[in-house]
């Protein structure tokens, strides 16, 4: 290693990253209505004979499973699996939260949800200077591609039937 830093070390350094970020958030949560948020301390684990699933990083906000990050290096594919296996049988909103660079408000912070996610929460309340009429959304364009696809936008695609 090119830091002269162990393993151990960075791990250590790591978590104490990820406890500030998620003391950051709660404070956050607690100016903007949340007043029972916490931060979840303990983590899932399985053994032989039991299976106690992750709470998320979040506690104290009924009905919202929260995953708290705090890297530069992206892993969504991975983050959103976590977070789908810590909500797992619950019918819960699942929001992920990333630390953006250079924001120390979490307001600013990136906030992943699915689609869905979305849809659930704007329950046909969106309407002209709404409170979700000009909130970004952000997405891989990956996804948007299929909207605009099943939307009928684009041109038709080799092997696709007229829609």
């Amino acid at each position: 290693m090119t830091s002269g830093r162990t393993r151990s070390q960075i791990g250590k350094a790591n978590r104490r990253k990820g406890a500030v970020a998620e003391r950051d958030l709660v404070k956050y949560l607690r100016n903007v209505g949340f007043g029972g948020a916490e931060r979840a301390v303990r983590t899932g684990y399985r053994t032989a004979t039991r299976v106690a699933a992750d709470p998320g990083d979040i506690t104290g906000t009924p009905g919202i499973v929260w995953s708290v990050k705090d890297t530069a290096t992206e892993r969504l594919d991975q983050w959103l699996a976590e977070l789908d296996a810590m909500a797992a049988g619950l019918d819960d909103v699942r929001l992920l939260v990333h630390k953006r660079r250079g924001h120390a408000d979490p307001g600013r912070w990136w906030c992943w949800l699915r689609a869905s996610t979305l849809i659930r929460l704007l329950d046909n309340n969106l309407r002209p200077d709404g409170p979700g009429d000009s909130a970004p959304l952000r997405m891989e364009l990956r996804h948007v591609i299929r909207f605009l696809r099943a939307a009928g936008y684009g041109d038709q695609l080799d092997g696709q039937g007229a829609a």
